[in-house]
């Protein structure tokens, strides 16, 4: 939901903002919390360590596979399937593009995709990282090595990105270990976590989204991408601290069971396919709504194609 919120303020220019502060629209502050991939990325990292040693690398590939199979369903679904009705002149594309999409190696059906493969790398070398940030000192050395290969790379990327579009394979490269510091710093936060040294649920919640709304002002004075996984670690901590409310955990939960399907399919709204549909809503309240219904309906029976195909293949859900 928060991706699906930051990506809204990319289309501000579509719809009507009825809310404006010091200039700026809404969305604009929404947008500043922290950005989506750091969070997802961070959490992954956090998760990939809870679970060390439980599963092999084979079945660390049969899960990458599930998530794999899910985004070619909604490859086969939108971009090759109604794109090629709506816009052939985009959709399908050469043969190279269906590959090269399929794998996560190029983007052009859908930018939103851009972090599929590095999560992917990331997924599959977790294994090995973990082992390394076992060792004596393990787990400061990869920070710092990560945290410098963060800085450089985004240096790097933000300079010349352009240039390397015709380098894509490099250009993945980069992107895979600059979103090594915040994976690295989810596993992290998850041993500190497992060994009492997270101090968590030590904020009243007024206090947390005081703090909330402080990090937000920050990230909006300081609009650097280099700083978003300091604000991502910042904003989910004070997160932990905030009570949702027992209907809304629940919405919310109900909503992660298909977070990924929901991921893949939203920028065929906002972007692409039936962006001019979705901001005939003018507003960005009713077109975020929308959104996220949307998403969520279309995800059902994504997921429930990706199950039987995942027991066609023998593969445990």
């Amino acid at each position: 939901m928060l991706m699906m919120a930051y990506h809204l303020h990319d289309i501000n220019d579509s719809y009507t903002s009825l809310i404006y502060i010091s200039g700026e629209p809404l969305t604009y502050y929404i947008n500043n919390i922290a950005n989506p991939v750091c969070f997802f990325i961070l959490l992954s990292g956090y998760g990939l360590s809870y679970t060390y040693g439980k599963y092999s690398f084979w079945e660390k590939i049969r899960k990458l596979l599930k998530l794999y199979i899910t985004f070619w369903i909604v490859l086969l679904l939108f971009p090759i399937g109604i794109g090629s009705f709506i816009a052939p002149e985009h959709y399908p594309g050469t043969l190279n593009d269906i590959i090269g999409n399929a794998i996560g190696y190029r983007w052009n059906y859908n930018i939103h995709y851009w972090f599929l493969l590095p999560y992917a790398i990331l997924f599959i070398s977790s294994e090995y990282i973990l082992r390394l940030m076992n060792k004596r000192w393990g787990d400061i050395v990869v920070v710092i090595i990560s945290l410098v290969l963060y800085f450089v790379t985004s240096y790097i990327v933000s300079r010349y990105r352009s240039g390397f579009f015709r380098l894509q394979y490099i250009y993945v490269l980069l992107l895979t270990i600059k979103l090594l510091f915040p994976f690295v710093v989810g596993m992290v936060m998850e041993r500190l976590n497992r060994q009492g040294k997270l101090l968590c649920k030590k904020l009243a919640p007024p206090i947390a989204i005081t703090l909330l709304i402080l990090i937000v002002v920050l990230r909006s004075v300081f609009h650097t991408h280099a700083l978003n996984p300091f604000f991502a670690i910042i904003a989910i901590y004070l997160l932990l601290h905030i009570r949702l409310g027992k209907y809304t955990e629940k919405v919310l939960t109900e909503l992660g069971k298909y977070s990924m399907p929901m991921w893949f399919v939203h920028g065929y709204f906002t972007l692409y396919l039936f962006h001019d549909y979705l901001c005939m809503l003018r507003y960005p309240l009713p077109i975020y709504v929308v959104l996220v219904i949307t998403s969520y309906v279309l995800s059902l029976p994504i997921m429930k194609i990706s199950n039987n195909i995942y027991s066609s293949l023998g593969i445990k859900k």
